[in-house]
């Protein structure tokens, strides 16, 4: 039978209902129905009066009686009421621990894994940003081309106006050939700056100077430095060498040899010199850069800058900061500038690359929210197609699942936008336990569970399970009810 506490607890509740002429009476063919029919002399909705008996009246319709067996032992006969009530309590808590089980050990689960396959995808996807765009490369002269090999050696060479070199059969020699011991003098002042070139050029670009063909007039000052660099000191020494054989008779390598040598030992001192003065005008960029730049969404190309270490100081000195020297760029779309003339027009560069900077933030803002939907749908139906054999079993006896699940899916993610990124969790949560697993009452279950525990963080999850169970089968009963306004 209903206990007075049961009853006591839902009098205040009933007063009100009474002074708003409110009466509640089950819905037909409901557990409500049931339980209201297996009350005594049960008549219609139920009115509470302001009497204090009623409470005992209520207890009496819903109770069994106690009967004297032939033994004269008293024992409890179950009212019907109390029959079904029996029979509920059973029945809804082996319901109910499945609907936990389920919402814990599946639907969790899986709403764990599509959260850690989204903040894994976000991690791993980078935003590419304007100043990604450029890979900027600081040219520092190696030693060598200041060292006393270019003074005093290859000055007795700058009046040499022939260029036409001979043609060796360089290319029998291969990566196992050490080109190293082709380059160094002897001279052990010369030697210590070829030798930190050589470490720092390596020996596999050195060798492709010499052995393959080159379009010297595509090089800039840097390339064109190693590039008859290597090649001089190559021929120098196979003009006085005799241990390699090119197919040459010895006065025949020896003549063509030094041919070479001195239009390589000329090339090389003009080269410095243009160096030299390059630097001294103040020249920013090689004309090996890559300048014709286009800073879009999508674009995957990205662009080499050769700067002159020497002038980029100046810059640095000066406070005018590399993104001056993008603003140019992107602006003009040109290598020719100078570090007068940058610094001369900081704020005008800095300003147009702000504008770049701006424009594009606007862009990837917009394409921000479509990359974050498709990475979304990705995994989405991605995790629904390697469902496991009891989901699918489950999802293949329903016909209409996919149209379902497609439908309720395609209505969410219209309402996203770039803040439900900063909520991982309620989106996982929303997509898996009420589009995907929308049969089940998981999302009812682990929605109502989180919402308790943001509430109150002293709460353990297992305290949260049974709070929300309450509210479920309160839910439950509440829906079974006919409100009745007189």
């Amino acid at each position: 039978m209903l206990t007075k506490n049961t009853i006591k607890v839902s009098e205040a509740f009933a007063k009100d209902l009474v002074t708003a002429n409110i009466k509640l009476d089950f819905l037909n063919a409901t557990a409500l129905q049931e339980l209201c029919l297996s009350v005594q002399r049960y008549n219609g909705p139920i009115s509470i009066s302001s009497d204090e008996g009623v409470i005992d009246q209520i207890q009496t319709m819903s109770g069994g009686n106690y009967v004297i067996g032939a033994n004269g032992e008293k024992s409890y006969a179950m009212s019907s009421h109390d029959a079904i009530m029996e029979d509920y309590t059973n029945k809804l808590s082996t319901l109910v621990t499945g609907h936990i089980k389920y919402a814990k050990t599946v639907v969790n689960v899986a709403v764990k894994e599509l959260h850690e396959s989204i903040i894994s995808a976000l991690d791993n996807y980078k935003e590419k940003q304007p100043e990604d765009f450029f890979n900027v490369h600081y040219y520092k002269l190696p030693s060598v081309f200041r060292s006393p090999l270019i003074d005093t050696e290859l000055s007795q060479y700058k009046e040499i106006t022939n260029n036409v070199k001979d043609v060796f059969n360089t290319n029998t020699l291969t990566e196992g050939f050490d080109v190293s011991t082709y380059l160094l003098t002897d001279n052990v002042d010369y030697d210590t700056y070829i030798k930190s070139w050589l470490d720092e050029i390596g020996p596999s670009v050195i060798l492709n100077y010499i052995v393959n063909e080159q379009q010297e007039y595509a090089m800039d000052i840097p390339t064109l430095l190693n590039y008859n660099l290597a090649n001089y000191l190559f021929y120098r020494n196979l003009s006085i060498r005799t241990d390699l054989n090119l197919n040459n008779t010895m006065l025949q390598l020896r003549v063509k040899a030094a041919n070479n040598r001195n239009i390589h030992a000329a090339n090389l001192y003009q080269t410095v010199e243009q160096y030299e003065k390059t630097i001294r005008n103040k020249q920013l960029l090689t004309t090996n850069s890559a300048t014709n730049v286009s800073i879009i969404i999508g674009n995957t190309k990205n662009y080499d800058l050769y700067v002159y270490e020497e002038s980029f100081n100046e810059l640095a000195e000066s406070g005018c900061g590399i993104e001056a020297l993008f603003g140019f760029i992107a602006k003009t779309n040109n290598y020719d500038i100078t570090t007068t003339k940058l610094i001369d027009g900081k704020d005008y560069y800095t300003n147009i690359w702000l504008n770049v900077r701006s424009a594009y933030s606007v862009t990837i803002s917009n394409t921000k929210l479509i990359t974050f939907k498709t990475i979304i749908n990705n995994l989405f139906f991605s995790q629904l197609d390697a469902a496991g054999e009891e989901e699918k079993e489950v999802i293949n006896s329903m016909s209409d699942y996919n149209t379902i699940v497609k439908g309720m899916y395609d209505a969410y993610i219209k309402t996203i936008d770039l803040d439900t990124a900063d909520n991982i969790d309620e989106l996982c949560l929303y997509l898996v336990a009420n589009v995907r697993f929308y049969y089940s009452n998981a999302y009812y279950i682990l929605s109502n569970m989180n919402k308790l525990l943001k509430i109150n963080d002293k709460m353990t999850p297992e305290e949260a399970g049974l709070y929300s169970i309450i509210e479920y089968l309160v839910d439950f009963f509440i829906k079974q009810i006919n409100i009745v306004k007189e």
